[in-house]
């Protein structure tokens, strides 16, 4: 058997029949309703199981993966595949440039967010991933970037101040921020004032969005006023 995804061929008798182990176990846990509902809102899989996020997880620990197959089963474009290889991918096995090419793949705002949290902020050399993201200008390049940026501060990962900076120019030179990239901003702007970095630039940005027209800016704005407050 064959796997074709993302124009990628994957022929392995072996992993092809981790394929299906992993497949047999996704649809005893599937939740048809929740896979429509991703459908429907046009979250973009080959296949979406509807399995929830802890059922994700159980099946992260039960079923043993090396960092060849959470490779392959990353370009299989199955939400709950791509899920396990982001818990399970080893952090040494993490590079930058591979995981630049895992993100360029990405294809949902929902994949976006979870890679960053599960998987982008082991990348062996964070502050260059944050800063390749910011100048790719792809689709989830900023979404992906500000979520990386602030789930490692979170974690007490050391990133460059300028790696941050990077994404508080582009977030503030975008000309319409979408709903998954207002999270992933305002979740990197909360955790930087945290750690009491960057702080003037934090509080330009914010001054000039709390009268934005956009509900997003404002939305971020508010958040990161509540979190200084506290």
């Amino acid at each position: 058997m064959s796997v074709i995804a993302n124009n990628i061929t994957v022929t392995d008798e072996e992993f092809d029949n981790k394929v299906v182990i992993l497949k047999k176990h996704l649809r005893s846990r599937m939740n048809g309703k929740t896979s429509e509902q991703m459908q429907n809102g046009m979250i973009d899989y080959t296949l979406n199981y509807g399995v929830s996020l802890e059922h994700v997880k159980e099946l992260a620990d039960i079923l043993k993966y090396s960092a060849d197959d959470c490779r392959k089963i990353w370009r299989l474009n199955i939400r709950e595949a791509m899920l396990i290889a982001a818990m399970t991918m080893p952090s040494a096995e993490a590079t930058c440039d591979e995981m630049l090419e895992w993100a360029s793949i990405i294809r949902t705002p929902d994949m976006a967010e979870q890679a960053s949290f599960f998987l982008f902020w082991r990348t062996t050399d964070i502050s260059k991933f944050i800063s390749c993201l910011v100048a790719a200008e792809t689709s989830y390049s900023l979404s992906i970037a500000s979520f990386t940026a602030g789930r490692a501060l979170q974690k007490n990962i050391a990133i460059d101040e300028d790696s941050v900076t990077a994404v508080i120019d582009r977030c503030r030179n975008s000309a319409k921020l979408r709903p998954h990239e207002g999270r992933g901003i305002s979740l990197m702007l909360r955790q930087a004032v945290r750690k009491q970095i960057v702080a003037p630039q934090i509080e330009d940005l914010v001054s000039g969005f709390k009268n934005s027209d956009d509900d997003i800016r404002r939305q971020i704005a508010f958040e990161v006023e509540a979190e200084k407050e506290m």
